[in-house]
């Protein structure tokens, strides 16, 4: 019963970047109180490039469609600045009937989670898709 509380609750930290009031303190709230992780946010693509060598995040969500910088911008621009290239970016994002999934994979992300999301199992999703 130990270990299984012990990998329940390790704590990630996780940057958040979306435009949407309303989704960010959704996210923010399943992840920091079901699941007890850290959460920084960003409201834009600009603001995440800026925020993501302070976070140090152990993956990042990102939305795809913002108006500054649109996720696809922002995850070029990611992979190829070498130190934080490695960083798994989930794209969390409506775009799914725009975009197939494998679009997502092909430009880096690791996965993809469908907005609207279940609540309930929003932590266990992004678990599943970085093996955590």
């Amino acid at each position: 019963m130990g270990d299984l509380m012990t990998q329940v609750t390790t704590t990630k930290k996780l940057l958040l970047i979306d435009d949407d009031e309303m989704s960010r303190w959704l996210v923010q709230l399943c992840l920091e109180c079901f699941v007890d992780w850290q959460i920084n946010v960003a409201i834009s693509g600009k603001q995440g490039l800026r925020a993501i060598a302070k976070a140090e995040p152990d993956a990042v969500l990102l939305d795809i469609m913002m108006p500054d910088m649109d996720g696809f911008t922002f995850m070029k621009k990611l992979r190829v600045d070498k130190p934080l290239a490695y960083i798994p970016i989930i794209a969390l994002t409506a775009s799914t009937n725009k975009f197939s999934h494998q679009s997502f994979i092909n430009l880096g992300c690791q996965g993809v989670i469908n907005k609207p999301f279940n609540t309930n199992t929003l932590g266990s999703q992004i678990s599943q898709i970085l093996g955590w």
